[in-house]
């Protein structure tokens, strides 16, 4: 997932017969900007492991603090398999 400007930010990952899986993303730590500045990643791209069909899953995402969370667009990478099947 790619976002822009971006603060704390929750995604949700809901599997078809596994638990749901939630984490929480937090910008950089407090050593790493200006006191007059706030605490907000410009660019960021997160990469979440999910290993599961993309029909069996639903990805949210969640932000209710005050920073904004941006996103710009979402990849899908995987694995295709005919499983060794070919046409006649």
């Amino acid at each position: 997932m790619n976002f822009g400007p971006s603060g704390l930010y929750t995604t949700t990952i809901e599997r078809v017969g596994k638990p749901d899986y939630t984490e929480t993303w937090e910008p950089p730590i407090a050593d790493k900007y200006g006191a007059n500045r706030l605490q907000i990643n410009d660019v960021t791209t997160q990469t979440i492991p999910i290993y599961e069909r993309n029909k069996n899953v639903a990805v949210t995402f969640k932000s209710t603090h005050p920073t904004p969370a941006t996103l710009y667009s979402m990849t899908w990478e995987g694995d295709f398999t005919t499983n060794y099947y070919q046409r006649a």
